[in-house]
């Protein structure tokens, strides 16, 4: 049973009224004529029309029994008791409010065909929710139609990928128990066979889908960094692609803040559609922004934008004592600029002065650390998480640890230490010919991923697109909310701009195939109508307590009851 009221209240306005229709029984005054045929019987008769008082018997059980029924029923609508919640299918309605309902009017014939499903469907059986870059609750079970509009005036469609497929997941355990349920989705946005298929035979997914005309829609659906094929390690190439109907013949306009990009771009074929390719742009930290040259459809993919990285040389001042071993590796790389004055980072042997106070790549003795590689990181970083991604971050995969480790005649072990800044301790006899680790292949990335790691350079990110995780581990931050991956990769949920935790700004682009140029075929609403109308249970209250006020009448008129 589900009601807006407490069972325990309800109970007791039932007692309450109980008590106030006894009393108001034992009290209530009913004159009525008496007719006397003698003047012998008029004592009898005044004492019968006589106002009743307390003590008086309880003469009309009937009346009173009826009167309890009505305001009974009554109470009970009041209270928007509705006592099958538990019996009959479950019904989830997802709304969808992606990028891909942007189109005109398109929201909100979709909205009208939910409304009236929603209005069609048991009350304390249904809920309904939006999927937009969050999902938005708009009605849980038991709660009246009447909150569907006002909870849903603060939503309309945002630039997010569709969202239906995470929800569903989220609530779907709710609904994988003995009993039946339905899950309506409304909206332009389909389900993939993945997650149809782990939909148990108990549950049945309805789609609603609003007749539509023709669809003309083209955007932009890939914006990727890269380092620059010129080799330069300040420079990247920037693809933009454009798919969807008309795409061959679409004009593309970019800029770097705000500023037009001189050279324009080279242009090639893809299938279903056209790239676009920027070559040699600084990598300054800029803001990249692309533009479709006219309108369509779905204004929401029409344009782009991107946070350039930064990339500057990296300094790095050499100890002499290490140029045999290190300085091949360290020429070989595009980002490193060997220095003998100011530097960003020292690679030295430990103890040496080289570089001073600097972030430093230190080769210690194999006695001074027992860690084959220690990793010295903020104190505001965990030391598991550091460790974890240091597998990959600084190659240490492609590295042979067996064979170093039966070189050194003990294990190769990586550590990590909290300090006040970044550095990376290693032991000094793996330069050694006898470990074979400086002639290998993985020496050299080594090194250059250990600069990287402890300048903390980061890696030139492919994409940067709603709804999919973010490399590395950032905060954002959008309108005051924060969102924390708390171990994970964040999720931008909608395109944008974000605040991260490092004291810049991050642009988010929508990036969707599936919102341009998603899948038309759609099945009609036709093919699935919408469930018949129900009468609420509160409607049903009230027509039973008419009845039994008509009775009552009936009763009256007769003389049955008083």
């Amino acid at each position: 049973m589900t009601a807006l009221l407490a069972p325990t209240v309800i109970i007791a306005g039932i007692a309450a009224l109980a008590g106030i229709l006894y009393l108001l029984q034992r009290l209530r005054v009913r004159h009525r004529p008496v007719r006397v045929v003698s003047t012998l019987f008029w004592r009898e008769a005044v004492e019968e029309a006589r106002a009743r008082v307390l003590v008086e018997r309880f003469r009309h059980p009937l009346a009173y029994l009826l009167l309890l029924g009505i305001v009974t029923l009554v109470w009970f609508a009041a209270t928007g008791v509705d006592l099958d919640r538990r019996t009959g299918d479950r019904h989830l309605v997802l709304i969808d409010a992606s990028a891909r309902m942007s189109e005109p009017e398109r929201f909100a014939e979709t909205v009208a065909l939910a409304r009236e499903t929603v209005a069609a469907l048991p009350r304390a059986r249904r809920q309904v929710i939006l999927c937009a870059g969050e999902p938005h609750t708009l009605l849980v079970p038991g709660e009246p139609e009447r909150l569907f509009d006002l909870r849903l005036a603060a939503y309309g469609p945002e630039a997010c990928p569709p969202t239906l497929e995470r929800t569903l997941a989220d609530h779907l355990p709710t609904l994988t128990d003995s009993r039946a349920a339905t899950i309506w989705v409304a909206g332009d946005s389909t389900l993939s066979p993945a997650i149809l298929a782990v939909i148990p035979d108990s549950v049945t997914v309805v789609p609603l889908v609003a007749p539509r005309a023709g669809r003309s829609n083209r955007g932009i659906v890939a914006l990727g960094v890269a380092q620059a094929d010129s080799g330069t390690w300040e420079r990247i190439d920037i693809l933009v692609e454009v798919a969807g109907n008309g795409a061959e013949t679409a004009e593309l306009a970019a800029r770097i803040d705000g500023a037009a990009i001189s050279g324009g771009a080279e242009r090639d074929s893809a299938p279903g559609g056209t790239r676009f390719i920027f070559r040699d742009l600084p990598a300054t930290g800029g803001r990249f922004e692309a533009g479709l040259v006219g309108a369509d459809d779905n204004p929401l993919d029409d344009r782009a934008a991107r946070t350039l990285p930064v990339r500057r040389p990296l300094r790095v001042a050499l100890s002499p004592s290490l140029a045999p071993w290190l300085e091949p590796a360290l020429a070989a790389d595009p980002a490193v600029r060997l220095v003998t004055g100011e530097a960003d980072v020292a690679v030295r042997r430990g103890g040496e002065a080289i570089g001073g106070q600097i972030p430093a790549l230190e080769f210690v003795p194999r006695d001074a650390q027992e860690e084959s590689i220690l990793l010295a990181h903020d104190a505001t970083d965990d030391s598991a998480r550091v460790l974890e991604e240091a597998l990959l971050d600084l190659g240490l995969d492609q590295v042979d640890a067996m064979d170093l480790a039966a070189a050194a005649g003990r294990p190769i072990t990586l550590g990590a230490r909290p300090a006040g800044q970044r550095g990376i301790g290693v032991w000094e006899e793996l330069l050694a010919e006898d470990y074979n680790f400086v002639s290998s292949r993985s020496f050299p990335l080594f090194v250059a991923l250990s600069l990287r790691w402890i300048l903390e350079v980061e890696d030139l990110t492919a994409e940067v697109a709603a709804g999919r995780p973010l490399s590395g581990h950032h905060r954002l931050a959008s309108g005051g909310l924060v969102l924390d991956p708390v171990g994970d990769s964040a999720r931008a949920p909608r395109a944008g701009e974000y605040a991260d935790d490092r004291g810049g700004s991050l642009s988010v682009g929508l990036l969707d195939r599936i919102v341009t140029a998603g899948a038309e075929a759609i099945p009609s609403a036709d093919e699935f109508p919408p469930p018949g109308p129900t009468t609420p249970f509160p409607t049903v209250l009230g027509l039973l307590a008419l009845a039994l006020l008509a009775g009552e009448w009936f009763l009256y008129r007769r003389g049955a009851i008083p």
